[in-house]
């Protein structure tokens, strides 16, 4: 576990506050794997409208990680990432159910030594709306800021810069749902193209949606060449009306079907003997098939001989 290192940055004016759950929110914002991705549209063109209907030159995307605050999207700055000592967003977490607004930093004793308002770029007002993740923690913030000390932020744009913030979090939510997804198929995929037996998914007519790489191994036909074929044109002619039959019996029941032993065509014209299991996966979206594992059982037939 990452752990904050409080003798870390030489910051001005007061330390930010640290909530009791700090772990627990450093851990959803690591688990977003947002900290150090490249700019992406979506949160640039959220920060371009905060800063428009703000009427603010500087708008940012930040998290506060466990020593800095790093900011995802940026109009306005040239930095990417400040100390955690100096950030106004640190404090805006800390009231996470609310926008944090400091009309004027040289005026506010915890900012009036703090390098980013003595320094560039000089911040006198600011205004951050949490970015909270799906269990609720601040993460960090959607803000705004002025070089001009100013009075606040209309109603409408209070209401709007957290309409903002939340689509934010959207963002990070639908990013991390894309990567979980994205993460399982390849692992689906590295078991299916690495299976020891044949893995087709057959429509209900037995037209081949896909074919695993096994097919090749066993088969000799690449498994691209068998797209759109019809699996029952690679069974035996003696085995077809078997094989036909227990396929439409699969598709009209749930859960797999007893093993069926037939001869399938090798791409060199000779016949390999097979045994194959179906389950109908017609009714689950994320599927729409019958799943058909065929094995190899030439060599059990051999041995029997």
């Amino acid at each position: 576990m990452r752990t904050r290192d409080e003798t870390d940055g030489k910051g001005g004016g007061e330390a930010p506050p640290v909530g009791p759950d700090e772990a627990l929110r450093i851990a959803d914002l690591d688990s977003y794997e947002i900290l150090d991705s490249p700019p992406e549209q979506s949160f640039d063109d959220l920060v371009a409208l905060a800063a428009l209907v703000t009427g603010s030159p500087i708008a940012l995307v930040s998290f506060v990680d466990v020593d800095r605050q790093w900011f995802k999207a940026a109009v306005g700055l040239g930095v990417t990432q400040t100390p955690r000592c100096d950030a106004f967003c640190a404090w805006a977490i800390a009231a996470p159910d609310e926008v944090f607004v400091v009309p004027d930093a040289s005026a506010d004793p915890r900012f009036t030594a703090n390098p980013l308002v003595t320094d560039d770029p000089g911040i006198r007002f600011y205004a951050g709306a949490p970015v909270r993740s799906r269990s609720g923690r601040p993460l960090g913030t959607l803000c705004v800021i002025d070089p001009q000390a100013r009075p606040g932020l209309s109603l409408d744009q209070h209401q709007a810069l957290l309409r903002l913030a939340r689509q934010v979090g959207e963002q990070l939510e639908l990013r991390r749902v894309a990567r979980e997804l994205a993460r399982s198929e390849a692992r689906t995929r590295a078991v299916f193209e690495n299976a020891s037996d044949i893995i087709l998914v057959l429509d209900a007519k037995a037209t081949v949606i896909s074919a695993s790489g096994a097919i090749e191994r066993i088969l000799g036909w690449d498994p691209h060449d068998r797209i759109g074929t019809n699996a029952l044109d690679m069974v035996h002619p003696d085995d077809v009306e078997g094989v036909a039959a227990a396929f439409a019996r699969t598709t009209a029941a749930s859960g797999p079907s007893m093993p069926r032993e037939f001869r399938a065509a090798h791409s060199d014209g000779s016949w390999v003997e097979v045994e194959a299991v179906s389950t109908n996966r017609l009714d689950d979206p994320d599927i729409e098939g019958v799943v058909v594992q065929v094995r190899d059982v030439s060599f059990r037939k051999k041995s029997s001989t």
